[in-house]
C-alpha cells in the first residue's frame, strides 16, 4: 500500500480499534439504549459507519476497473475538503444523504465488530490496488461534497467517523442512559 494511504488507514484503524475498546465494555441495553423515539443508538452508529464504509468501498471498487468519473471541475477540492471538515466537526445533526446507509438496527455488538472487520479488510484491500498514477483520479462522487480522490476520501471517513464519535458521546450523556 502506498505510505500515503497506509498512514491515512492506519489513523482510521486506530480510532476504530480505540472506539470498539471502549464500547466492549458496555452492557446491551447501554449499546441499543435510544435517547428518544426515532434516534439512534450506538449499535445504529455503528452500522451506519459500516454501512458507509462498505458503500465506499463499492463504489471505489467498481471507480478503479472502469474510470468513468472526469477530473473535470476538480480544481475546488482543497475548498470542498475545507468545507467537508468544517460541516463534520460543527456537530450538527444531518439527515442520511442515501437510503444504502441507513441502519437496520438488528444486529448486536458482536456481529457488528465482525462485519466491520470484514469491511476494514475490504477497505485494505481496494487501498492495496492504488498506485501513483491513480492518487488524483476521482474514484467517489460524494452527496455532497462531491467528487473525490482516494486520499480524500480516507479524509471523508475520518471526519466521518469523528462526528459520529461524537453523537456517540451525547449518546452516551443522555440524561435515561442506563447505568448497568
Amino acid at each position: 500500500m502506498l505510505t500515503q494511504l497506509q498512514e491515512r488507514f492506519d489513523t482510521l484503524e486506530h480510532t476504530r480499534r480505540h472506539l470498539l475498546t471502549q464500547l466492549a465494555n458496555l452492557s446491551s441495553n447501554q449499546l441499543a439504549f435510544q435517547p428518544a423515539k426515532n434516534r439512534w443508538s450506538i449499535l445504529h452508529v455503528m452500522e451506519h459507519l459500516i454501512l458507509s464504509e462498505e458503500q465506499t468501498c463499492h463504489v471505489v471498487s467498481r471507480q478503479l476497473a472502469n474510470p468513468r468519473l472526469s477530473h473535470q471541475g476538480n480544481w475546488h477540492l482543497p475548498l470542498r475538503l475545507w468545507i467537508m471538515k468544517r460541516i463534520l466537526r460543527s456537530q450538527l445533526r444531518f439527515k442520511v444523504p442515501i437510503e444504502s446507509v441507513v441502519p437496520s438496527g438488528d444486529l448486536n455488538y458482536q456481529e457488528l465488530t465482525a462485519r466491520w472487520d470484514e469491511a476494514r479488510q475490504q477497505l485494505a484491500h481496494v487501498l492495496e490496488r492504488f498506485d501513483a498514477a491513480h492518487m488524483d483520479q476521482p474514484v467517489l462522487r460524494h452527496t455532497f461534497f462531491g467528487l473525490l480522490p482516494i486520499g480524500a476520501v480516507l479524509q471523508f471517513l475520518q471526519e466521518h467517523f469523528n462526528h459520529h464519535l461524537h453523537q456517540i458521546r451525547r449518546i452516551r450523556k443522555s440524561r435515561n442512559f442506563p447505568a448497568d
